[in-house]
């Protein structure tokens, strides 16, 4: 998307960043995919964890 706007002269600005370039939006992506890749990380491991103690993985600490 990002590439079609730019060979049609249009410029993308976001409030953060002002004009985005090609590195803001490839930061950006690479940021958000390490974020949803630590976030299963540590969802996985504490499932891992809940099972190894016998506890219900599916149901919360608190209810």
């Amino acid at each position: 998307m990002f590439d079609g706007l730019l060979f049609r002269g249009i410029m993308l600005a976001t409030r953060r960043n002002d004009v985005a370039t090609p590195l803001h939006i490839g930061m950006t992506f690479t940021i958000n995919a390490e974020h949803l890749s630590a976030t299963g990380d540590k969802t996985r491991d504490a499932l891992v964890r809940r099972h190894a103690t016998e506890e219900n993985p599916g149901v919360s600490a608190d209810g």
